[in-house]
């Protein structure tokens, strides 16, 4: 784990047009699950942002649209910062996660794996209902005064879920698992 660590902190702050791609485990509803622990989600983020104080974003964006800038971050629960690359796990200091600032203009393309192969059209709508989403609204950021267009967004996979980062459109590998 420490290569994706050393390598990713070495990056400039705020290195933008990063492409990342995940694999993980999707959050499932356990109950009459007949797909849990047989699916993966193969995510690939593009025009991400690696480096960014969330904090300085969200107030920043308070100060664009005409509120008050005092906007105070606290780590997702179980985490604590690390550095403005990572959280790291309260429970195990051993388990980091990826700060992935998500842009207006970053995509995110995700495809699901069922045993192995590519999820058909047909199971991924038997798989649809035990899947968990979240809301794309931050309620903090909601209060502070953004609304959900202004908001600014960070996924956190484990760092040990990542597969690849690259940058300058794919031409330098930044990480890669082995």
């Amino acid at each position: 784990m420490e290569n994706i660590i050393n390598q990713v902190s070495k990056m400039n702050k705020g290195t933008f047009g990063v492409e990342i791609f995940t694999e993980t485990e999707p959050a499932m509803r356990k109950t009459n699950n007949p797909f849990l622990g047989r699916v993966k989600k193969l995510t690939h983020y593009v025009n991400a942002i690696l480096g960014v104080e969330y904090q300085n974003v969200v107030n920043n964006r308070l100060t664009r649209s005409g509120n008050e800038a005092n906007y105070q971050s606290e780590a997702p629960k179980g985490k604590k910062h690390y550095n403005a690359f990572f959280y790291q796990s309260l429970a195990d200091d051993s388990v980091f996660y990826l700060k992935i600032g998500m842009y207006k203009n970053t995509t995110c393309k995700s495809t699901y794996t069922i045993d192995g192969h590519e999820a058909t059209m047909e199971e991924l709508e038997a798989l649809k209902p035990f899947l968990q989403s979240k809301s794309a609204n931050v309620q903090k950021q909601q209060e502070a005064g953004l609304n959900e267009a202004e908001q600014y967004h960070i996924v956190a996979p484990k760092a040990s879920n990542v597969l690849k980062i690259t940058a300058k459109f794919g031409k330098e590998t930044i990480y890669q698992r082995d």
